[in-house]
């Protein structure tokens, strides 16, 4: 008990301050190294001013999480932690791949990095292998528990199809984070709301690695806003947002708790749609159906102030956090 007392400590406290003393630490030697973020400019007008504010904050995050995450596993003890080990495998990697794209846009002075066909294939690959050692390692095996009840179960556990659906949720939620990070503070404070979401549901299922490890990615990501909040003196880049993604997909998948992510996180799954949408319209009818993508660029555009689409969508992002429990309460019932 007295160990899971302090690991519990460790994943709440810790890792936030932890993560906030790294992001706070790490601003001037981006600045000096002149890792500074250029803002696109068919982006709203007044994203403008942000050029020049240091990027790549992100490596901060990922650090927070590892040296926090690593001890905590040790303390608990558990035969089953090492499962641990392959998500956080899994975010470094997706997270190396953020960083290489953000290397890119530092080495050419521009808002992009490499082409997006290139990066989409190794994210898939690179999934692919995370979801391909989940099965071998067994993390994904019959389970009765509250995570089964709420995961699509009638996708077998093992074979192509699951390897499809894996692969699909870890893109896909990775790279819908990525897209959903383009107002300050708004896809770390998601993120935060998500892990706690899927905090509740793996203690509610007995999964208490898992539970420590979502604290703990709830700390960090709530740490770095410490420094990401409007106005925002460091943004995570690409390797905070495509790690942070594949965190929340590779707890969700080794969890069984698909379900919980997708509803706590729908505004990331709407922001991704967004794209979508406009780029679909846009090549088949030559009409945009938002005045511009992502969706929070939409309200920007309709005249609400960017500290406002922010807290707005927080709100909205704690609500569909409330409605996951909900179900989560309603299924163990």
């Amino acid at each position: 008990m007295a160990n899971v007392v302090l690991a519990l400590t460790l994943a709440c406290g810790l890792s936030f301050l932890l993560s906030a003393v790294l992001t706070g630490a790490i601003i001037e030697p981006l600045r000096r190294l002149n890792i500074r973020q250029v803002v696109r400019e068919d982006g709203p007008e007044t994203h403008l001013k942000k050029t020049g504010t240091p990027s790549m904050g992100g490596i901060a995050i990922l650090a927070a999480l590892v040296i926090v995450a690593v001890p905590m596993m040790v303390i608990v003890n558990s035969p089953l932690s090492y499962r641990v080990f392959y998500v956080l495998g899994y975010v470094l990697a997706m997270a190396a791949v953020g960083f290489a794209d953000d290397y890119q846009k530092v080495r050419r002075g521009g808002a992009y990095g490499f082409g997006a066909r290139e990066r989409i294939v190794v994210e898939i690959l690179l999934t692919l292998g995370f979801a391909w050692l989940l099965t071998q390692s067994r993390a994904l095996g019959d389970n009765a528990g509250l995570g089964h009840s709420l995961s699509l179960s009638f996708i077998p556990r093992s074979g192509i199809l699951w390897l499809i659906f894996a692969t699909f949720v870890g893109v896909g939620t990775s790279n819908a984070v990525n897209l959903t990070d383009g107002l300050d503070g708004l896809a770390t404070g998601l993120t935060a709301l998500c892990a706690t979401a899927l905090a509740i549901g793996c203690l509610a299922s007995g999964q208490l690695e898992w539970f420590l490890l979502s604290l703990t990615l709830a700390g960090v990501s709530a740490g770095f806003l410490w420094f990401n909040a409007s106005p925002a003196k460091v943004f995570m880049g690409d390797v905070g947002s495509l790690g942070l993604g594949a965190a929340l997909a590779g707890i969700a998948l080794a969890t069984h708790l698909e379900i919980v992510l997708l509803v706590a996180g729908l505004i990331f799954v709407a922001e991704a749609l967004s794209v979508i949408g406009q780029v679909v319209s846009f090549k088949t009818t030559g009409k945009r159906i938002l005045k511009m993508a992502p969706l929070h660029h939409h309200f920007e555009l309709c005249g609400w102030a960017e500290q406002t689409v922010v807290v707005r969508f927080w709100v909205v992002g704690a609500i569909l956090a409330a409605i996951s429990i909900a179900m989560m309460w309603l299924v163990k019932l």
